[in-house]
């Protein structure tokens, strides 16, 4: 006998653990608050107790996403870490039309099991593209940094919608973990040899282990945009991309007051948005493999990006 869900109608999901029952989703009531917070995780905390309490269902029951009013994803957005993909989603978020979804975990989850159980990946992003307002038009998705990993199996779900990778000067990227190191770059954090990726790793060295990190990110977006699967886009080509370019080539209708509502947001730090963008120092990579494929990136851009080449 199928198992009937509770109405999950203004809930998101937020985790995928394995139980006695099998596997469980868990959710949480979010009602119709706009995702305008940096990161999901922001947004999760953000509505934390403003409705029913949390409450997990077994992931094979969770098929009345189905019959929920979701959009699928317009874009979605991959990068290399530090090189101005919180920027975008929080530009893109300024309207009321899009749903920005940024890195969420349960996504995370989702692509672990999404090579056998395709469908578990795909109910995830229809749930988080929920229309609870009533106005939205278009779902964004920013993933985490190695999630670029997944893209064949995330290119196979949705052969249709555009996927674009922002990169940057690698020497910044490794300046900017240097002061403040995301768990990506840090060894046993993220589990790469499960997205056959072999990397050297050097307990000792974080800032080798991070290039490593990058190498490996760089080398597979050369692949992927070699073949026509990605979009590229530079870090130096924000924030103006957004409204110059990023508008037309998803033929997104915003209107006057949107445009210049990102032009303020873009003033202001993206993970921060209380706090004024002051620009950040650069420490420049000029040699070496990593410098070597950034050049190929620019390259590439020429042929398979957006905008202008800058």
């Amino acid at each position: 006998m199928k198992q009937s869900s509770p109405s999950l109608w203004q809930w998101a999901p937020t985790d995928i653990r394995a139980s006695v029952r099998g596997l469980v989703m868990g959710w949480q009531y979010v009602g119709a608050h706009r995702f305008v917070e940096p990161f999901f995780a922001d947004s999760l905390v953000a509505t934390a107790g403003m409705g029913p309490e949390k409450r997990e269902l077994e992931v094979a029951a969770i098929s009345e996403v189905d019959d929920l009013d979701c959009l699928e994803p317009r874009a979605f957005i991959f990068h290399a870490s530090r090189c101005g993909s919180t920027l975008m989603g929080q530009l893109l978020g300024e309207s009321e039309k899009h749903i920005v979804v940024s890195e969420a975990p349960v996504i995370d989850a989702a692509l672990g099991y999404a090579s056998s159980e395709e469908w578990i990946f795909k109910r995830v992003i229809r749930a988080l593209g929920q229309r609870r307002g009533g106005r939205e038009r278009h779902l964004f998705v920013k993933l985490d940094s190695w999630h670029l990993f997944h893209l064949p199996v995330i290119q196979k779900t949705y052969p249709d919608v555009p996927m674009l990778f922002l990169y940057r000067e690698p020497g910044a990227i490794m300046e900017s973990h240097k002061i403040q190191r995301g768990g990506q770059m840090v060894p046993g954090v993220v589990d790469y040899a499960a997205m056959g990726v072999e990397l050297e790793v050097v307990y000792h060295d974080l800032d080798a282990y991070c290039r490593e990190v990058l190498e490996a990110l760089y080398g597979r977006a050369i692949e992927f945009a070699s073949e026509g699967r990605l979009k590229l886009l530079q870090y130096d080509q924000l924030p103006e991309l957004v409204w110059r370019d990023l508008i037309d080539f998803l033929s997104l209708d915003l209107s006057a007051g949107e445009v210049l509502a990102m032009g303020e947001r873009a003033m202001r730090h993206s993970k921060r948005p209380q706090e004024f963008f002051g620009g950040e120092g650069r420490k420049a990579v000029r040699e070496g493999k990593l410098y070597e494929q950034f050049l190929q990136l620019e390259e590439l851009r020429r042929e398979h990006g957006i905008g202008e080449w800058a």
